[in-house]
């Protein structure tokens, strides 16, 4: 009804707030730790031929292992990727609170196992046991073409739903499984399940049935909205004590 549409409307306005605020908040000390990274490994081939020097001039008689000057190296690297990452955090963060989260943004060919493991990689785990849930089954790799970033926010949704519903069985363990014939990604869980009361809502934007603080009900519309927009689908079974099967079947890859 209109009064039901007016407070969806205004919760939206609420969210689109408090993400841009966050985001815009959270973009400055990432770049700044992205600047002090480019900073230092540009002055480090100066500080090793330095080091060099005095060590053949007499001058410096402790040692400077190889490996120690890889790891700063790669440590310096991973800085910058992490900084990197982090502000694509922050784009999804302004994406989600948009109606259009596919405008502006460009469509590439990716692999959807590459996509999965990814996801999982970047997936912050509450702990090594939480993890050990996961399976992953890759059956054949298949090309998707979409934005690689928007994939992995609708893998963290489905992920954040199941480890939160095994987590309340007590149990169980969560599969995704990527499958070339049919062109899909499954997430399946053995958790608590979802009422046949429920099951047919569960994509309403702000929906939800999960306590107070675990969810906000825009997640599975926003993966919804994203898969429709690829030209995709997303579907869901379960049986209430037993399982909970998220598809996402996915178009023919774009070719040229």
């Amino acid at each position: 009804n209109r009064n039901r549409e007016i407070i969806d409307q205004e919760k939206l306005a609420a969210v689109a707030a408090v993400g841009s605020t966050i985001a815009h908040e959270l973009r400055t000390p990432c770049m700044g730790i992205k600047a002090l990274a480019e900073g230092i490994q540009s002055y480090l081939p100066t500080l090793v031929r330095g080091y060099e020097s005095a060590v053949r001039n007499g001058l410096e008689k402790r040692e400077i292992r190889g490996r120690h000057l890889d790891a700063l190296r790669q440590s310096l690297v991973r800085i910058k990727d992490e900084t990197d990452y982090a502000n694509r955090v922050i784009d999804m963060l302004l994406i989600n609170s948009s109606d259009q989260p596919l405008r502006g943004l460009e469509f590439d060919t990716i692999s959807a196992a590459t996509c999965v493991r990814n996801a999982v990689e970047r997936y912050p785990f509450s702990s090594a046991k939480e993890k050990e849930r996961l399976t992953l089954c890759i059956v054949e790799d298949f090309s998707i073409t979409a934005p690689e970033i928007l994939l992995v926010h609708v893998l963290f949704n489905l992920l954040k739903n199941a480890l939160y519903y095994v987590g309340k069985s007590g149990g169980g363990q969560i599969t995704i499984r990527v499958s070339s014939d049919t062109r899909e990604v499954v997430i399946e869980d053995t958790g608590t399940g979802i009422s046949a009361e429920n099951l047919p809502r569960i994509f309403d934007r702000f929906f939800t049935t999960t306590e107070t603080g675990h969810g906000s009900g825009i997640g599975l519309s926003f993966c919804r909205m994203v898969m429709d927009g690829i030209g995709g689908t997303i579907e869901c079974e379960s049986e209430p004590d037993e399982f909970t099967r998220f598809t996402l079947t996915f178009p023919e890859a774009a070719h040229g």
